[in-house]
């Protein structure tokens, strides 16, 4: 079974659903032992990674990974931002049989595509975390293609929140 669950992990770049485990043999008891034994991670409901790939991803890439698409709402209303796309055009990707997490939570963002009702609910939103005595760090784009420097404004705002 090892073989086949290292071909599964490789052909699906080392984030498979239980249903594809399912799939390839694996039933529930199955998939608790090889988390167990540390081949497998759980990530989410129903969603497992390998674990040596897992621990030795960068923390955004676990993030993109453990959402799935819903990790692409934002690149996605930016493409629209700028008119790289349409919504339909948007769709489509979705549709895609490629496309395998979070896209009933990605499709509700493409339905949304106007953008002015989700940045009032933003903005309220970030209100009451402030009121709350969070600290908010908002990010650009040029910021997400430099992990380093991201990274360091976030441990600065953690810094000055303490």
């Amino acid at each position: 079974m090892t073989g086949e669950l290292d071909r599964l992990l490789e052909s699906l770049e080392g984030v498979v659903t239980s249903r594809e485990l399912a799939g390839a043999g694996l039933g529930h008891t199955a998939i608790t032992a090889t988390v167990r034994r540390g081949r497998l991670r759980r990530i989410a409901q129903g969603l497992y990674a390998d674990t040596a790939a897992w621990e030795g991803a960068p923390p955004w890439e676990r993030v993109a990974a453990a959402s799935g698409v819903e990790a692409g709402v934002v690149p996605m209303d930016a493409a629209l931002h700028r008119d790289a796309c349409t919504p339909k055009d948007l769709e489509a990707a979705l549709a895609h049989p490629g496309t395998r997490y979070g896209r009933a939570s990605a499709r509700a963002a493409v339905a949304s595509a106007d953008g002015r009702e989700a940045l009032l609910r933003e903005k309220r939103r970030e209100e009451r975390l402030r009121d709350a005595g969070y600290r908010v760090v908002r990010i650009t784009w040029d910021e997400l293609s430099r992990p380093a420097a991201l990274l360091a404004r976030i441990t600065a705002a953690v810094v000055l929140a303490a």
